[in-house]
C-alpha cells in the first residue's frame, strides 16, 4: 500500500531510489519530506554534539542512527533529540553498520580538506565534570549553613558560603588511537568565600571570614564510559579583614600550596557514577605545613529523569556522596552527602542548575581551619557543569 510505514526497511533504499521528476507520487513526497527532516535533525545533532560523528538517515519518517557514541549519557541525549524531532515516528539504532553512501551528484572538484583531529574551545561538554558532592567542586554556588563543632567558634554557627568557578576548555582531541579516546586540555579557576552571619556587630549583618582561591590545569580523558582527570593546581587562602579586626588575637597563617591529583570515574547505565582519586601536595607555606598525601572517593546517583517545561528542559533527581582522607588529618574520614534536583538545557551535555541539601561531617574545608572539626547542614543552589 502506498505510504505504508515499514520500520525495519533498509534506509539505503531511500538513497537508491531518489530521483528528480516534475510529478511525484505520495511515496515520492514522503521521501522529500524525509530529506527535509533528515537535514534538520543532522544539523541539530552536529551543532549539539560537534565532537561526535553521529550520522542520521530518515526513511518513511523513521530515524536510523549510525555511529552512536559509546558514552551512555551522550548516547541517550542523541536518541532523545531524534525521538523528539517533529515528524519522527520512531528511532532505529544501527550498531556496527556504516551508513549508506549518499546519492552521487556530479559537482566540480573541491580541494581536499584535512581530517579534523580536534576542536578549539569546546563548549557543550566537559570530559570529567566537577564532583558535585565535593566541598571544593568548581561551580558557581551559594549556600546557607547551620554549623557546629570546634571550627564553628570562628566560622560561626550560621554562615553563608559562596563560590565562583568555571572550567575553560582550550583544546580537545576527538579521536585518539584504536580506543577512540577524547583528550582535553583546560584551565580552571575558582574562589570560595565564607561569611559569618551570627555575630553581633552593629550595622553589619555579616562578617567576612575566609576566602580560598584555586588555579588549576586539568588534562581530562574519556574512553567510552570511563573518564579521568590529571590536574596540577595552586591553592591560596586569605582570612577576611573583618574577622581579623574583630579578633585581634587571632594569628594569621598562610596555608597556600601546590599539588597534583589523579581521578578516575565510570558511568553505569547513565545513572550511577563511582569515582576514586588520589593526590599529592608537593609544596606548602612554612607557616602551615601539610602532609603530602590524600585520597578522595565517592559516587553520584541520578534518577527520575524527565522532560519538563514543554520539552525545553531536562530534569532529574540526584544523590551524591564524597569521602576524603588526608595524611595531614591523620587519615580521619571527612564526609559530605548531598541530595536534590537539577535541570539542564541539553541531555548529557551543558551546564546544569541545581537545588539541593548538603550535610557535612568531618573537618572545615576553609583555609587555616583545615585541621579543625566542623559539621554543617545546608541548603545550596549551584550552576555549572
Amino acid at each position: 500500500m502506498a505510504g505504508e510505514i515499514l520500520a525495519d526497511e533498509d534506509p539505503s533504499k531511500r538513497i537508491a531510489t531518489e530521483k528528480a521528476s516534475d510529478k511525484y507520487s505520495y511515496q515520492d513526497c514522503l521521501t522529500l519530506n524525509d530529506q527535509y527532516i533528515e537535514g534538520y535533525l543532522q544539523s541539530k545533532l552536529d551543532y549539539t554534539y560537534p565532537s561526535y560523528s553521529v550520522r542520521v538517515i530518515v526513511h518513511n519518517r523513521y530515524a536510523y542512527l549510525y555511529r552512536l557514541p559509546k558514552e551512555v549519557e551522550v548516547r541517550s541525549g542523541v536518541i532523545s533529540i531524534a525521538t523528539k524531532t517533529p515528524g519522527i515516528l520512531g528511532v532505529k539504532i544501527k550498531e556496527g553498520i556504516d551508513p549508506p553512501e549518499p546519492k552521487k551528484v556530479v559537482c566540480p572538484p573541491l580541494p581536499k580538506k584535512p581530517r579534523v583531529k580536534g576542536i578549539w574551545f569546546p563548549q557543550n561538554t566537559v570530559l570529567f565534570p566537577p564532583l558535585i558532592a565535593s566541598p571544593r567542586a568548581v561551580l558557581n554556588s551559594i549556600s546557607y549553613r547551620w554549623q557546629w563543632g570546634e571550627a564553628s567558634d570562628m566560622l560561626g554557627k550560621n554562615s553563608v558560603a559562596v563560590s565562583f568557578g568555571d572550567i575553560f576548555p582550550i583544546y580537545r582531541f576527538i579521536d585518539l588511537g584504536k580506543v577512540h579516546a577524547k583528550l582535553q586540555f583546560s584551565l580552571e579557576a575558582a574562589s570560595w568565600a565564607l561569611f559569618r552571619i551570627d555575630h553581633n556587630e552593629r550595622n553589619d549583618w555579616s562578617e567576612f571570614v575566609n576566602a580560598d582561591y584555586l588555579l588549576g590545569i586539568p588534562v581530562t580523558m574519556a574512553i567510552a564510559n570511563w573518564s579521568g582527570q590529571l590536574r596540577v593546581y595552586h591553592v591560596s587562602t586569605h582570612l577576611g579583614d573583618e574577622l581579623l579586626v574583630n579578633n585581634p588575637n587571632l594569628v594569621r597563617l598562610n596555608p597556600s600550596y601546590e599539588g597534583v591529583d589523579l581521578f578516575v570515574a565510570y558511568l553505569f547505565r547513565e545513572n550511577i557514577k563511582p569515582y576514586v582519586g588520589m593526590g599529592r601536595i608537593f609544596r606548602t607555606d612554612d607557616t602551615f605545613f601539610m602532609e603530602p598525601l590524600y585520597i578522595e572517593y565517592g559516587g553520584e546517583f541520578r534518577f527520575l529523569r524527565q522532560v519538563v517545561h514543554y520539552n525545553r528542559l531536562y530534569g532529574q533527581a540526584f544523590v551524591a556522596v564524597d569521602f576524603m582522607n588526608s595524611e595531614t588529618r591523620h587519615w580521619a574520614l571527612d564526609t559530605t552527602i548531598v541530595a536534590g534536583y537539577e535541570w539542564s538545557k541539553l541531555r548529557g551535555a551543558g551546564r546544569r542548575f541545581r537545588i539541593f541539601m548538603e550535610w557535612h561531617n568531618g573537618f572545615a574545608p576553609d583555609g587555616q581551619f583545615f585541621n579543625e572539626r566542623l559539621s554543617y547542614f545546608g541548603f545550596r543552589i549551584s550552576y555549572g557543569f
